[in-house]
């Protein structure tokens, strides 16, 4: 994939890209809060989202508030938005 700014900064364009999307995958988006802290790095904090995400079979529903619960502090300012799709 290529990189660029974030989505919504209006600083970049982008290109379409096609990849393939199989039963079983899922499309993660999110906004940096979810996983951003001020003093962890962001490359350790990926590699936990990626290991939650590894638990085939959970509901897209359950997955966000595995995510949400297990990535998030109640004392968190930042906002989070988060999407799973997963094709049927």
């Amino acid at each position: 994939m290529p990189s660029g700014a974030p989505l919504g900064t209006g600083t970049a364009s982008y290109r379409a890209v096609t990849l393939p999307f199989d039963t079983g995958d899922r499309l993660v988006l999110y906004t940096d809060g979810l996983i951003e802290r001020r003093r962890e790095d962001i490359d350790s904090r990926l590699q936990v989202l990626l290991r939650l995400l590894d638990t085939p079979g959970t509901s897209l529903e359950d997955m966000c508030d595995h995510l949400l619960h297990a990535l998030r502090n109640p004392d968190d300012d930042d906002d989070v938005a988060l999407l799973i799709a997963s094709p049927r």
